[in-house]
């Protein structure tokens, strides 16, 4: 690995996380925010909201994944975080953590890691915002794997991969992208495997086929003529996909997949494949979208933003890339693929591996920012805020902490 010698110079004083506490502003109810926003889950199911909840009680970095919008409100409010603000603005991911990465994978290319959820990514906010959400994942994923002083090279290596793909001001169709043989065999096992296993696991392989109803739930028939209808007009106009390549054999739903996304609507559409045999079949995922807690004030502009940044992500290559609407709520379309896998934080406990990581998501973050052309900058702002911007990230940390603690004990009590 490369390191970037100015940034790691400063990164080597950081000391103190002495730093105030992020939250001073307004009246703020953690359970009111919690609930406030996920308003639209409640109202698709309670059940599933309750899950939610729960899933957001198992542990810290649980709570971190299924509270993005109080950090968000943080990021964009908070006195004590003003110095995030200042940093060069462009197109953020806005919920970027160590589990929102998978493989990426095309044809007659190397398969690569990228950022692959993106329902709030917005075109204008501090490009620091994703640096400070993925550093505090990471911090809060790994805290009882690593030392102190281990959890500092966390952020340190980190910051090193960002700075050093910020160093090419370079933009690639496919990037290349320097990988650990941890990292090297992760994409290599994961991205080999059969299309055909990949479906089996999935559905009956009757004639015709149709979902294992082990993994999905039924729709019911007149939800499934709303969706099939809107999905049939949508396939219309899809340059490059066929007929025969849009018949819908059956229709399931979710509504587990993502702890963030626990709740909000997500249909899943099993395809005829070419072959009309079902290992060539493919499924198409369509799930409900929501505005951005960063800044898009609504679903037309959000939609815009996840597919503009599913593109400079790499992940623009699925046909069926896009968004349509069912009933009144807008969804985003995407072909599932049987490779997209992602490096769990309960995927390796080594120590070295955890490190490589760390550089590999952030040298993947900055290629993700390299649309904007800011590189340069940004890799000015690391070196010249280090000492600030660092400490910044430990303290959210406690921050974060006493928000789990309040949630978690009223959550028990409701």
């Amino acid at each position: 690995m490369k390191n970037s010698f100015l940034l790691l110079t400063f990164l080597l004083t950081m000391t103190c996380h002495n730093i105030a506490i992020a939250r001073d502003f307004d009246q703020f109810d953690v359970i009111t925010e919690i609930h406030n926003f996920n308003k639209k889950v409640a109202e698709n199911s309670q059940e599933s909201f309750n899950e939610k909840l729960d899933a957001m009680s198992a542990d810290l970095f649980s709570f971190m994944r299924g509270s993005a919008h109080l950090m968000n409100r943080d990021l964009q409010k908070a006195s004590s975080l003003e110095l995030l603000r200042t940093a060069p603005t462009g197109m953020v991911a806005g919920d970027l953590h160590m589990h929102n990465f998978s493989i990426a994978k095309s044809a007659n290319r190397q398969a690569i890691y990228a950022i692959d959820d993106l329902d709030e990514a917005y075109a204008n906010a501090p490009l620091s915002f994703d640096i400070f959400r993925l550093s505090v994942s990471l911090l809060t994923a790994y805290e009882e794997e690593l030392t102190q002083k281990e959890q500092e090279n966390l952020v340190k290596q980190l910051c090193a991969g960002y700075s050093d793909r910020a160093a090419d001001p370079e933009t690639y169709e496919w990037p290349e992208m320097p990988k650990s043989e941890f990292i090297k065999n992760f994409i290599a096992d994961e991205s080999d495997v059969k299309w055909s296993k990949f479906i089996k696991k999935r559905t009956s392989q009757a004639s015709p086929n149709s979902f294992n109803y082990e993994k999905y739930s039924q729709v019911s028939e007149q939800e499934t003529l709303l969706v099939k209808t809107a999905l049939n007009n949508w396939f219309s106009t899809i340059q490059g996909i066929s007929a025969d390549q849009a018949e819908i054999l059956d229709i399931s739903q979710r509504f587990d997949k993502g702890l963030s996304s626990i709740g909000l609507k997500r249909y899943f559409v099993l395809l005829q494949g070419g072959s009309k045999e079902w290992q060539d079949d493919c499924i198409v995922e369509v799930k409900q979208m929501r505005p951005s807690s960063i800044g898009s004030p609504t679903v037309v502009l959000q939609q815009q933003a996840t597919i503009e940044a599913m593109k400079r992500a790499h992940q623009g290559l699925d046909p069926f890339l896009g968004s349509l609407v069912i009933g009144n709520d807008t969804f985003l379309a995407r072909q599932n693929f049987p490779w997209s896998e992602t490096i769990e934080n309960s995927t390796t406990t080594n120590k070295q591996h955890i490190m490589e990581l760390a550089y590999t998501l952030g040298f993947v973050t900055a290629d993700f920012h390299a649309h904007e052309k800011k590189g340069t900058e940004m890799k000015l702002w690391l070196e010249k805020h280090a000492d600030t911007f660092i400490p910044m990230i430990f303290s959210y940390v406690k921050q974060l902490k006493a928000d789990y603690k309040t949630f978690s004990e009223r959550n028990k009590h409701e």
